[in-house]
């Protein structure tokens, strides 16, 4: 969905910043309370599905879910490179993301086995998220903004701390229905979701 409006928006030369930034706070925003509910209640989401075994897969999980974030960004900013026909960027991104995940898999699943290959994929995805934003921001000239980090330290803030005092208190199924409606609640008090940018730049895509 992003990239034909990105490469339409890029060929009339119109700024794009309205778009990244509502896409990125709405897929971020859904990204991080999933993931954080699957951090702090793992055993709860896996008893859904699985009925053995489930704690031996519980570090794996939490790790490998973290790293749904990084993916997330990758999804936004890979597909503005690509729309901007930034491939060579994008193609030395990718053998980078290549080697430093074979290399970190070499070593980290020998000594730490599964949890080991979730770790090397969190930090595989976060390297190529990094280095998406920054090229991102270098070819379109984006200035972040303190109204910017100060919304996203928050969210994070709000989450982590939901989630872990709820899993505190009394970890369990009830609780983990209180921490997404304390994550529904906070995706609008900062206001992460922005509805009225999107139907004007999906209406003109289609033109």
């Amino acid at each position: 969905l992003l990239f034909p409006i990105f490469s339409r928006l890029i060929k009339e030369r119109t700024s794009i910043k309205p778009l990244l930034d509502s896409a990125s706070r709405l897929l971020f925003a859904f990204a991080l309370v999933a993931a954080t509910a699957c951090f702090f209640y793992p055993s709860e989401i896996l008893g859904l599905i699985y009925t053995g075994n489930i704690e031996l897969a519980v570090p794996t999980f939490q790790w490998i879910m973290i790293s749904f974030l990084p993916v997330c960004m990758i999804m936004i900013f890979g597909t503005l490179l690509t729309a901007n026909g930034s491939m060579r960027t994008l193609n030395w991104l990718s053998l980078f993301g290549l080697v430093i995940n074979v290399i970190l898999n070499l070593f980290f699943i020998q000594k730490w086995g599964a949890w080991g290959a979730s770790l090397a994929t969190l930090i595989t995805q976060g390297a190529l998220a990094f280095f998406q934003l920054y090229f991102v921001y270098k070819y379109f000239e984006i200035t972040l903004k303190i109204k910017q980090v100060l919304r996203y330290s928050g969210f994070i803030a709000w989450l982590i701390l939901s989630g872990y005092l709820l899993n505190e208190y009394q970890p369990g199924s009830f609780n983990l229905s209180f921490f997404l409606a304390s994550a529904l609640f906070s995706v609008f008090l900062f206001g992460m979701i922005e509805w009225r940018v999107l139907p004007g730049l999906l209406k003109k895509s289609d033109q």
